[in-house]
């Protein structure tokens, strides 16, 4: 079985303010692969000037079920956003690639690996001597993430997700935005339920 939908939209903010249109579409096929895509244009711009860009913008996101315990995702977009708390405004083109294995009910593992191509017009800067100056060119920053996590759950309302990530950015135009890290570390929660949650019936009952 298949479907698709299509569906226009557009949305608005004050602020620095911020216009954006887009076409919708969404492709199902047997449950197995799923496509969404959208693509508009967004406008971004305040009264000094300063934060006024627009572009092409837009997201396509792919998912297929490899076996029926894997399941991988792919996902690139790209954006306009805000820098610097309305600033600044930014540009982010972005891939990831997501894949989850789901070996029992209690025990799963994702892995996942994001690159990302920023655009900050006239937020550069270069040293000068002993000063760092700016210098209204356009900063680019190339940033990767790598992560694996695997998620374990003992008893239902207990969920413990070790993981580990490794990060790190390069820039252009700008001085000190190079860094690299790592990170390692376990995320812990738990819930608790009083009662019973009835299931929904429906009006025409």
């Amino acid at each position: 079985m298949r479907s698709r939908t299509f569906t226009p939209g557009s949305s608005s903010s004050n602020g620095p303010w911020k216009k954006s249109a887009a076409l919708t579409a969404t492709d199902e096929v047997s449950g197995q692969t799923n496509f969404r895509g959208n693509i508009g244009y967004t406008s971004r711009s305040s009264d000094s000037g300063i934060n006024t860009i627009s572009g092409v913008t837009g997201e396509l996101d792919y998912r297929h079920a490899l076996t029926g315990k894997t399941t991988a995702e792919i996902d690139l977009t790209r954006q306009i956003n805000a820098y610097l708390t309305n600033d600044a405004s930014e540009i982010d083109s972005a891939a990831t690639l997501n894949v989850t294995w789901q070996a029992t009910y209690r025990i799963s593992m994702q892995f996942t690996y994001s690159y990302t191509y920023r655009q900050l017009p006239g937020q550069g800067n270069a040293q000068i001597g002993d000063a760092i100056v700016a210098t209204d060119t356009q900063r680019i920053d190339r940033l990767n993430q790598t992560t694996l996590a695997l998620t374990y759950a003992p008893i239902p309302w207990i969920i413990l997700k070790p993981y580990v990530s490794f990060q790190n950015r390069t820039s252009g135009n700008f001085v000190g935005g190079n860094f690299n890290s790592d990170v390692i570390g376990l995320q812990f929660s738990g819930q608790w339920q009083r009662g019973v949650i009835p299931q929904r019936t429906s009006l025409n009952n």
